[in-house]
């Protein structure tokens, strides 16, 4: 099974979630997780995810502590969404029949690079992606 990642999130993410920073990280925004994300099972970022699904609402503290995350996040939405745009014509020329989950999109639109619009060629390469078994 193929996973696609984002490599500057994903370097992120899992810096964020080793070591000192992370105790600091789960000590600041203990109250927030159990608040907004006890339902969100921890891993690839998700508790992150869900933290700045909720940003407006978070403690001072804890939003603080994501503030960083966040803007990584932020930033890999933006590009997904420059992508999206940019390959849409193609998504439904060659990926149709891929459920857009996981990363399937991005990893059928990476095997058809040869035949996909300029655009969407240009958009694709400038997009840091790793496709990992």
């Amino acid at each position: 099974m193929k996973q696609v990642l984002m490599t500057g999130a994903a370097a992120f993410i899992a810096m964020l979630s080793t070591g000192a920073r992370a105790e600091s990280f789960h000590e600041q925004c203990r109250e927030d997780i159990s608040s907004f994300c006890s339902f969100v099972e921890p891993g690839d970022g998700r508790v992150v995810a869900c933290l700045y699904a909720h940003t407006y609402e978070l403690s001072e503290e804890c939003y603080d502590a994501t503030d960083e995350p966040a803007r990584v996040l932020e930033g890999v939405f933006d590009r997904l969404t420059d992508v999206y745009h940019a390959c849409e014509s193609d998504i439904q020329d060659h990926c149709s029949d891929i459920t857009a989950s996981g990363g399937r999109l991005l990893t059928c639109l990476q095997s058809k690079e040869p035949e996909l619009t300029a655009a969407c060629g240009v958009e694709m390469q400038s997009f840091e992606v790793q496709v990992v078994q």
